[in-house]
């Protein structure tokens, strides 16, 4: 009885490590989308930065990444803050 039930399931193509596979091949997909969209927005910005003559648009971009940065760097430090203040109120 042991080998009909072993075989059947053989059968069916029940494999342990099956759904792990595929979820890595989603993953390894969704991995690739992201950097080929990456390389298709770099390659857009550069193509539009490179054909200015005035400059304007670098200064932009430039402005741009300098306020996200600005930005990024508030938002960490408020992190940070939060981060302490949890600690504090643990520890009290």
């Amino acid at each position: 009885m042991n080998t009909s039930v072993s075989v059947s399931s053989a059968g069916r193509g029940l494999n342990p490590d099956h759904k792990s596979k595929t979820t890595f091949m989603k993953k390894e997909t969704k991995i690739i989308a992201g950097i080929l969209a990456g390389a298709a927005l770099g390659a857009a910005i550069a193509l539009i930065i490179s054909s200015d003559k005035d400059g304007e648009m670098k200064d932009k971009v430039s402005d741009w990444f300098c306020d996200l940065l600005d930005s990024s760097k508030e938002k960490l430090v408020d992190a940070a803050s939060q981060v302490k203040d949890t600690i504090a109120k643990v520890r009290a």
